[in-house]
Order: structure tokens, then sequence, then C-alpha cells
């Protein structure tokens, strides 16, 4: 046995170091109990101090604000102590919190980085239209402060779209200053957004169409790659983020796109490719056996941002097509399918959604070939015979 001191070796059953003169009792420390995530920390201090224990809020609790140290104490008990009673009164450290530390602190937990890359991209813009707001006090924020920024959106134009986004992260804002105990209240929930604009969007008539095949005809890959939506009803970030060696299989009797977004019918469905437009995939897929099926020829994927600059728009304009936008050829595919009286259970399935009534109530329109058939139906109607002179006799 050595000392458990100076690690001397010791006599047998010695109680005693004879070197150094420590007692050779082993004293075991007492282990505190484990505190849950988020309570916060404390720490021994290096060096000789009368109060070596340091005790820390977490950064979550302090919404924000830099992790406050509480100060330092004799015993481990004493910061502990401290630390609970801290945690009960929040507010003393809320007076300097503003908008924009409530913000920091949203963007550092971990709610947004769980989020998906597009998730955290979309909050990011939104706060854009909050930031003329950014020094203003929590304590101080009400309705109107969120709902300023909505309006001020409204003048602009903006889309309601956007503003959605903006009330979304408004009402999360709100939940990290609740969680705090600062506001009660979660006033981003009690923004009101502009009445929706539900506009109609026409699919391609069949003018419009064959302007699109003649285009096509000649060889225009752009013409090709809208046509292979109309035909397909894929959306069109699904078909830009189509690979060659991943989502396209052109081997067999029917090649299919195995492809999705959005909702969870919507993921990786089967997209049949119809005889009709399976030369123009083939062609868009030449000489390559893997990559993006559209892009540029050194291998480029699109976002649908640039597609939509550098090859719809133009396009359109070339072809000299106005008020279309790459949707038109989702409604122009749930057009085709209404008139080739598709089953609707098969309609929901290859355009991914998840109830019939999203296809019936965006992807219908009264179209011209409509009104045509409409005036078929009632072209041959006639005034019912007079029966007076049948009565009289």
């Amino acid at each position: 046995m050595d000392c458990v001191k100076c690690r001397a070796p010791l006599p047998e059953g010695a109680l005693f170091c004879p070197r150094c003169g420590k007692k050779q009792v082993r004293i075991k420390r007492a282990r505190h109990a484990k505190r849950s995530n988020g309570y916060g920390t404390i720490f021994k201090a290096g060096g000789r101090r009368a109060k070596p224990y340091a005790a820390r809020l977490p950064a979550t609790y302090s919404c924000g604000v830099a992790r406050r140290l509480l100060g330092y104490f004799a015993t481990y008990a004493e910061a502990e102590e401290a630390l609970f009673k801290a945690r009960l009164q929040p507010q003393t450290n809320t007076a300097r919190m503003t908008l924009q530390t409530l913000y920091d602190g949203f963007i550092t937990g971990n709610y947004f980085l769980g989020l998906t890359a597009g998730s955290q991209k979309s909050h990011k813009s939104a706060w854009i239209y909050l930031q003329p707001y950014a020094n203003v006090a929590v304590t101080a924020l009400t309705k109107a402060t969120f709902q300023a920024a909505i309006t001020s959106m409204q003048a602009k134009g903006l889309k309601r779209e956007t503003m959605a986004k903006v009330r979304n992260l408004s009402s999360l804002l709100c939940k990290e200053a609740m969680g705090c105990g600062v506001i009660s209240v979660n006033y981003g929930q009690l923004v009101q957004l502009p009445k929706e604009d539900k506009t109609a969007r026409l699919p391609f008539d069949t003018r419009q169409l064959e302007k699109l095949w003649q285009a096509a005809d000649t060889g225009d890959a752009d013409a090709m790659t809208v046509l292979v939506m109309c035909y397909t009803g894929m959306r069109p970030g699904e078909l830009l983020g189509v690979r060659i060696d991943q989502h396209l299989h052109l081997e067999g009797e029917a090649p299919y796109f195995q492809t999705g977004s959005k909702t969870d019918a919507g993921r990786n469905r089967i997209i049949p490719i119809a005889p009709l437009i399976l030369p123009m995939v083939r062609s868009l897929a030449a000489g390559r056996s893997e990559g993006p099926l559209i892009g540029t020829p050194t291998g480029f994927a699109y976002n649908l941002p640039n597609w939509r600059n550098r090859c719809f728009h133009p396009l359109m304009k070339r072809l000299g097509l106005t008020g279309c936008t790459p949707y038109t050829c989702r409604h122009t595919f749930a057009n085709i399918q209404k008139r080739r009286g598709t089953d609707p259970e098969m309609m929901m399935e290859i355009m991914g959604h998840e109830d019939y009534a999203t296809t019936v109530d965006y992807y219908h329109a009264t179209t011209f070939e409509d009104i045509q058939s409409i005036y078929n139906a009632v072209a041959d109607l006639e005034r019912p015979a007079s029966t007076s002179a049948a009565d009289n006799k």
C-alpha cells in the first residue's frame, strides 16, 4: 500500500505515513445529483479562492443574452441555491433585451438548428422585414409592433405568402419570450393578414401548346422541358431536381420518374412518362449517365429562380405567350387529365396530393374549351311545343 498523499511505500497495517504523517483514511467525496439539461452550470474555478464555486445561467434561459455569471460561492450548495433562485426570477435580466437579442437567441437555439436549410433560410428572409423594429424592448412588444411590419409590406405590394412567413416568425419569437417569462401573450398570432387573393391560374390553351410543340420540334430544350412538365404534372422544382442516375428510369415498357416533394403523398412517387414525351426526355438526357436532367451543358443544376429567369421567361417572350408561369404547366396537366376523364384517385397519386379537394380547388379553371363544350351541350335546345291546341279539341 502507498501513502494517499505522497505515494511513499507504507508498512503493512500503517495508519499514518512515516514520511509525511498523513492519516491513511480514504475520504469519499459526495456526488452531487445531476441537473437536467438547460438548468445551468456550476463549476469550480482554479487557484486558491475563498469562494471557488461559480454559477452560470444557460444561454437559452437568458433569451439570447450572453450566459450570465451569477457569482462565486464558498460551497457547491450555495452556488446551487443561487442558481435555483435566479431561475425563479428571469425578469431581472430582461430590461436590456430587445427584439434583436431575442432573434439572435432564436437562431442559435435547438429548434432553429433542427430545421431544414430551406426553413432556416425562410426565417432569415422574414427577419429582414422585422429588422426596423430590432431595437424595440421585448417588454414593449405589442400586436401593433408586428402589425406595422405587415402594413409596411402591404404598402410595398409584397405577396401574402411573404407576409405569412413574417407572421410565423413573429409568433415563434413571442413564444421564445413567453418561455422566458418576459411576456404572457403571443402577439404574433394576433397579427392579421390581408385577404387572400385567389387569382385563378389558367393552363396553356390549345394555341399556346401548339406553339410550344413547334419550338420543341426545332430542338429547343427549354420548350421540351416545359412540355415534359405539361404532360407529367411535375412541380417545376421537382423536375429541376431530377438526377438521371437517381430518379429517371427509362428501361422497360413503362418508363417513369421516381421523385417528388412537399407532402408525404408527394414524396418519392411514381410519375409515368407518356410515349408522347419520351423522345423529349431521352433528348434531354442524351450523352449523360448521371447529373441533373435539366441544367447547363457543364452539369450545373438550375434552381427554380434562375431557371425561371434564364429559360422560362425568355421562352415565353420568344413565343409571344403572356401571363404564364412555371406552374401553368402543372395546371395544364390537370386540365388535360380532366378532359380525358382520368380517375380522380389516379390524378391525386400522380400529382402528389393528399386530398382531392386540393386538385379541385387549385387546379380547376374554366377555359375557352369548357365554354365551347357547354355551348355545344345547349346549342340544340328547343322550346317545348305548345299544348294549348290539343287541349281545345
